[in-house]
């Protein structure tokens, strides 16, 4: 599956109707999980490194590198993350 495809697929999945929303420096809990679900799938799946990701991100690679690491915490610790990234995982 590609970039365009995984970004929509999370996008249509939560209810976000565009990628504009994933950019704003928005810090609420579900828009961030979002993006480090969508980082975390951009790397593991499609294989990006972080540099293509915060291109496509429009954040810093240190910022995709820590959201991928907090994303790992998350599926492991979370059990609501963990429930998104099953869901996530299913439809990936």
């Amino acid at each position: 599956m590609g970039v365009e495809q995984i970004l929509d697929n999370l996008l249509k999945v939560n209810n976000i109707d565009s990628m504009d929303k994933l950019h704003l420096d928005d810090r609420r809990r579900q828009t961030s999980d979002i993006r480090h679900l969508a980082c975390y799938f951009l790397k593991r799946n499609v294989g990006l490194s972080e540099s293509q990701i915060s291109k496509l991100m429009k954040r810093d690679r240190s910022t995709i590198y820590s959201s991928i690491k907090r994303a790992e915490e998350l599926i492991e610790y979370d059990k609501d993350f963990n429930r998104l990234f099953n869901k996530m995982k299913v439809i990936l």
